[in-house]
């Protein structure tokens, strides 16, 4: 455009551009082999400062510009895989190198014999499981929803009682009647289908009816505004023991995926090993150790011992944190904390299907089951569950577990991280499970409490010294 303030109809961007003191523009698409990689410009605050020498003169360097454009496009696209493996795959760090051979050999092969990514698995690792659960979570969750959903109703049906006495229509009592039934059932529990129900009656028969209301009456019009309004996302007020919830359970999830991850991180210094790590009400959490997740350097069972050490320091620590939060929470929450201790080691094979490592082997697949089944396991003989608010247990099979972790809780105790005092259990029988017992342990609060923070070379010792 020779001079922008002559054009006879601008539009939009000639008037942006006019605006910001330009009067002449020049746009070039930039182009490699073909494909646009994007558009370059050129202002002046001149009228006709370009001209067709101007043209000649940028098509002359339009190839440097191009190989600029290129390599902007190529920097970009690496940053942008740089951010999907650091944030988004399932390949973790300590194995990628697997992940690397496994590339290279597939694309060695001939295409004859087709491209397939060769099996990825690793033998004879040794899991260390652990997980933090919000005790009575999906309860609370329940009872938060009930009392909404009568807050809820209870309103609407106000207004439906008013808007019936002011006009005798029997679709408003039948409303009134429906909703009062609703009500009746809330007050003594809520089931899983109850909301939706509920939701889909105020939707579709309840709303449309106030707003023919709202229509015929203006006192009872700005009653059903406000009742509307308290529905906005920006004030939710009929869900509001939800949304504390719901703010509660985030608050603590994020605490404590934050505190396992940043002593997980510290622990890689002590050994290479390969952690993943699940949120639901709750975090759970797998370790993978052993010699074949090493690319170069030796696996000592002294590392499994120190592992376990690491484990029990760090759900004292969450313990202790989540305690803390119990004063800034919305609604106070507690966690426990559970350790499965499995000696017996198995292998490990990534799923293509589902981009993760799963447990390899029908034999091996004990270990997750059991781990699926202990979170709710009760003490033999009673209706207590292993689990407590405020104490660490340990599931295990063998007694050689046992002995050993009772050292680990000897120097907990001194080192102040728990109360003296062992409890021991036999779980009860679970399907398909038989001989599993328990340890459990109360995690000391006290504000006097002191406790040594740890690295990696001191927790090597100190499991040296408490092995001896």
């Amino acid at each position: 455009m020779d001079d922008l303030a002559e054009a006879e109809s601008p539009s939009s961007v000639e008037k942006e551009f006019l605006a910001q003191g330009y009067r002449s523009f020049l746009l070039a698409p930039v182009y490699h082999e073909k494909e646009l990689l994007g558009m370059i410009e050129f202002g002046s605050a001149q009228p006709h400062a370009f001209s067709f020498v101007s043209l000649i003169k940028l098509r002359e360097i339009m190839p440097i510009i191009s190989l600029a454009f290129q390599r902007e496009v190529e920097d970009y696209d690496n940053r942008v895989q740089a951010a999907m493996k650091e944030y988004f795959t399932a390949i973790h760090p300590v194995v990628e190198w697997k992940f690397m051979e496994a590339a290279m050999k597939m694309i060695s092969l001939n295409d004859e014999h087709g491209r397939q990514l060769p099996e990825i698995r690793f033998d004879d690792v040794i899991p260390i499981y652990g997980a933090i659960d919000i005790r009575g979570s999906s309860e609370r969750r329940n009872e938060a929803i009930r009392l909404d959903m009568i807050d809820y109703l209870q309103v609407a049906n106000s207004i439906l009682r008013e808007a019936y006495a002011k006009y005798d229509m029997a679709i408003l009592d039948e409303l009134v009647f429906r909703s009062e039934k609703l009500l009746e059932k809330l007050q003594l529990t809520i089931d899983s289908g109850d909301e939706t129900g509920i939701l889909d009656f105020m939707n579709t028969e309840v709303m449309p009816a106030f707003k023919v209301i709202a229509d015929r009456d203006d006192s009872l019009r700005k009653t059903i505004l406000n009742f509307e309004k308290s529905l906005n996302p920006d004030h939710e007020f009929y869900h509001m023991r939800r949304k504390d919830f719901e703010a509660s359970l985030t608050l603590i999830n994020d605490r404590v995926a934050d505190l396992i991850e940043a002593d997980e991180e510290r622990a890689q210094q002590m050994l290479p090993h390969y952690f993943e790590k699940y949120r639901t009400d709750g975090v759970e959490y797998n370790v993978y150790v052993g010699q074949s997740l090493l690319q170069k350097g030796t696996y000592d069972p002294m590392y499994l011992r120190s592992f376990r050490l690491w484990q029990l320091i760090s759900m004292a620590e969450v313990a202790r944190e989540t305690k803390r939060l119990q004063t800034v929470l919305p609604v106070p929450l507690e966690t426990t904390q559970l350790i499965l201790c499995y000696s017996n080691p198995f292998s490990i094979m990534f799923r293509m299907d589902e981009k993760r490592f799963d447990v390899a082997g029908a034999y091996n697949i004990r270990y997750e089951i059991v781990k699926k089944r202990i979170d709710k396991a009760r003490v033999l003989g009673t209706n207590e569950r292993i689990t407590q608010p405020g104490m660490i247990a340990v599931i295990y099979t063998q007694d050689k577990e046992a002995r050993e972790y009772e050292r680990y809780f000897e120097y907990l105790e001194a080192k102040g991280y728990i109360l003296p005092g062992i409890e021991h259990f036999e779980v009860e029988q679970l399907q398909g499970m038989l001989g599993l017992k328990a340890l459990r342990v109360k995690v000391n609060y006290s504000q006097g409490a002191t406790t040594v923070p740890w690295d990696e070379e001191e927790l090597m010792q100190q499991v040296k010294g408490i092995m001896v």
